[in-house]
């Protein structure tokens, strides 16, 4: 999972002509991105057209599957938004995921974003059942309507608008898509199993199974509603009951991740020594079923002796979304770290960065990170950019022969680094490119010639004030 809605690799698809400012586009995206970040806890996952597919013979690929795997569709209208073919059939493709026309109107996953209004303010008569916000203020002057400016007061003010409905929409849609497995407990727990249940439905969670379960249920059932759960809960009390250890069985034969509840009072005197066999092994991490097999996954969880109150808030925390693991940088490594950036779907500079990042490592000692590779997964891709980006001390941008437009963007994020991604400075930056001389003012930034016979003694302004040990954390 790419994104904070499960079941789709893309939070939001930003739809826009590009006759708009890139500029604004761009800072749109990034703001609105970082404010629902922030809200969620979560790294929202933004597609969008950067490297303008329109243009090539791809866009029935990428595009359309951009469309197609995004949770929330935005349409940011202007007059030119109006007549674009394009836009025209993003919506379409959004549109073909609801089974009619009524249920997409209905659906609260597309929203619209006035830049600027149409002819005698056509675009409210434009999908009308489904409220815009405006991103503009009306003028009297000849000159006509004027678009918030990125960075002012009114820009950050409609943008913290549409992202305080989007984040209650991401949040449903998250919740929808989320099966939670609350197994079936023995009679001592029934209480405390119906009112959890009840909260996770009422929280929009699909909680299942539907009923209790004894051992009348066969297997086959049990796995099918085990199937895409998050999370499979068991609550454990003083009465032991063969359908609670076949859950707990069935659960790990799937490797759902797992959760124990132990009841306050389930050591008792009475117990029966089967239920105490089983709480053993659970608290040792070993299935009871298999008692030399350790539990799966291994990070399942167990709390003791809480009451009911507090178990459901623990179920709750655990369900909140997780940053999915990465080659993220640590900020405890005592070697400096280096980000190559380079674009990875240019084969000739993708090979040559790959060469040059191994002859660092293995001459100079320090940490080289490159892009990812996969050009099918956007939203990863700018996710780990960023990450990099905030979290290493040395950045190198090289580019050959990719695309001038993919350039100028990463000059940007390289050169406002500390702004856009809130860090200190680097102990290093430079760029490594076949002409270095328009980049050669730029304070703080080394602007190295590339060559074919390029080595590495020719990068020694750039590698010389990383090679002190002890990597600094960048985060600001």
């Amino acid at each position: 999972m790419s994104g904070f809605v499960p079941g789709v690799e893309n939070d939001l698809f930003i739809s826009y002509s590009h006759a708009e400012d890139p500029t604004w586009i761009q800072a749109f995206e990034k703001s609105l991105r970082e404010e629902l970040s922030s809200r969620l806890g979560f790294g929202a996952s933004v597609w969008q057209d950067t490297k303008r597919l329109r243009v090539g013979q791809s866009w029935h690929d990428e595009i359309e599957k951009g469309v197609k795997q995004s949770a929330i569709f935005i349409a940011v209208l202007s007059p030119s938004y109006r007549a674009s073919d394009w836009c025209r059939r993003e919506r379409a493709h959004f549109q073909q995921l609801f089974d009619s026309h009524d249920a997409f109107l209905c659906s609260n996953r597309f929203f619209k974003v006035v830049k600027l209004p149409w002819e005698e303010d056509g675009h409210q008569y434009f999908l009308p059942s489904i409220q815009h916000l405006e991103f503009f203020r009306p003028e009297g002057s000849p000159a006509g309507d004027a678009e918030f400016v990125p960075g002012s007061g009114e820009f950050r003010n409609a943008v913290r608008g549409l992202a305080t409905t989007l984040t209650h929409t991401l949040r449903e849609l998250r919740r929808k898509r989320e099966r939670i497995f609350v197994g079936s407990p023995a009679d001592d727990c029934f209480e405390v199993w119906h009112q959890l249940r009840q909260e996770l439905h009422d929280q929009g969670y699909e909680v299942k199974p539907d009923g209790p379960l004894g051992p009348e249920f066969d297997d086959h059932l049990i796995r099918r509603d085990l199937e895409g759960a998050l999370l499979s809960v068991h609550l454990l009390g003083a009465t032991y009951d063969s359908s609670v250890e076949r859950q707990i069985g069935l659960s790990a034969d799937l490797e759902r991740r797992l959760m124990f509840w132990l009841a306050p009072g389930a050591y008792d005197d009475k117990q029966d020594p089967r239920q105490a066999w089983l709480i053993q092994a659970l608290s040792n991490g070993l299935r009871p079923d298999h008692p030399t097999e350790k539990l799966r996954p291994p990070d399942w969880l167990l709390l003791k002796d809480l009451a009911s109150h507090k178990l459901i808030e623990g179920v709750l925390a655990a369900l909140k979304p997780q940053q999915a693991a990465s080659a993220t940088p640590s900020a405890e490594d005592d070697v400096s770290r280096i980000y190559l950036v380079h674009d990875a779907t240019t084969e000739e500079d993708s090979r040559i960065a790959s060469e040059l990042g191994e002859q660092i490592v293995a001459r100079e000692g320090l940490r080289v990170f490159l892009p990812q590779r996969d050009p099918s997964s956007g939203a990863a891709q700018r996710q780990r950019h960023e990450t990099l980006m905030q979290t290493c001390e040395g950045v190198l941008l090289y580019r050959s022969a990719a695309p001038e437009e993919w350039f100028l963007q990463m000059t940007h994020d390289v050169i406002f680094a500390e702004k856009q991604f809130k860090r200190g400075p680097f102990k290093s930056q430079a760029f490594l490119v076949p002409d270095p001389s328009r980049w050669a003012v730029l304070q703080n930034l080394q602007a190295i010639e590339y060559r074919p016979s390029l080595s590495l003694a020719d990068l020694e302004p750039f590698l010389a004030p990383l090679r002190a040990q002890g990597g600094a954390a960048c985060g600001g």
